[in-house]
């Protein structure tokens, strides 16, 4: 059963994004390579995990381990990895970033590929979607005992509305850590690398997008409008502080429609200390497909922040 709905998942994801698939195809680079596409992404090689963790009570409550064949690092530094899909089960869930655990695991990082409630999730949404990325994060305390992981060095790698968690759950406990709504994170971050991530969901907010704008109002709750606090309290470029001690990198394609360069540069030409690394022949699903460019910005991105 858990096999047919994974496959469900799959097919919406095709069906949503074929639209821009068809619009990326028309944006050749140089003469003849054109932009990569959902269906580049879905057919990454992909091992296993070496363990399938449930950090809550809900089915959508799990994450993947896998460890690296081979340990330079002793301890190991931990990338934990959030998928996107704009929020919703319909377009992404943990096996989209399959093949990028499995390539990231294979040069030597710990990798934990996270499952999360959606907007689209019954339950999903404002708080639980967010507390749902903490709980997961706290979840390493235990297989630390376990597996050999360094918790001093958990970097967060998320993809586009990923992306956005990532920053979010790094950035939301130096503002509000005692919020009533959400758990406190007790897994500190050492750093965070946002791939075409979604920094402002005010800025994002669109009922009538095809792509991700819809997603946020699901998973807010509402228009910024009608939830005004919350979107502050869930916007990365509301909540970062400038004395933050944080690593973070922005990494974008120059050519991606779907999280734009425009929009990601709301967080870095307000905060010019946050490095913003933009790709110039890259697109939204370049970034999280082995051996491309972005690929290997992010390699180097993830040694300078462990080293």
């Amino acid at each position: 059963m858990e096999f047919f709905i994974k496959n469900q998942v799959l097919l919406k994801f095709i069906i949503i994004f074929t639209h821009l698939g068809a619009c990326q195809s028309s944006i050749v680079i140089g003469q003849s390579q054109e932009l990569m596409r959902m269906k580049d992404v879905t057919s990454v090689y992909f091992m296993e995990p070496d363990t399938l963790i449930q950090y809550g009570e809900d089915g959508y409550n799990f994450a993947e381990l896998r460890m690296p064949k081979s340990n330079s690092f002793g301890k190991l530094p931990v990338a934990v990895i959030i998928h996107g899909g704009c929020w919703l089960s319909a377009v992404a869930n943990a096996d989209f970033m399959q093949g990028y655990a499995t390539a990231l695991a294979q040069t030597g990082y710990a990798t934990y590929n996270i499952e999360y409630r959606s907007a689209d999730h019954p339950s999903g949404g404002w708080p639980n979607t967010f507390n749902d990325v903490i709980q997961a994060i706290n979840s390493l305390a235990k297989l630390s005992i376990r597996y050999s992981l360094d918790l001093n060095k958990v970097i967060l790698i998320g993809h586009s509305a990923g992306g956005h968690l990532a920053l979010w759950a790094s950035l939301f406990p130096s503002h509000h850590a005692q919020h009533p709504s959400i758990s406190t994170l007790n897994i500190p971050i050492h750093g965070v690398i946002s791939l075409s991530g979604i920094v402002d969901l005010k800025d994002y907010f669109d009922p009538t997008n095809q792509s991700c704008g819809r997603g946020v109002g699901q998973l807010i709750g509402g228009s910024p409008e009608e939830f005004a606090e919350i979107y502050q309290m869930t916007s990365p470029v509301d909540l970062y502080q400038r004395d933050s001690k944080l690593s973070i990198v922005l990494i974008s394609g120059a050519l991606d429609p779907i999280v734009t360069v425009d929009h990601v540069n709301l967080l870095s030409d307000a905060h010019p200390e946050i490095q913003h690394l933009i790709i110039p022949q890259s697109g939204h699903f370049e970034m999280v497909i082995p051996h491309t460019e972005a690929w290997g910005q992010t390699i180097e991105v993830l040694k300078k922040m462990v080293d």
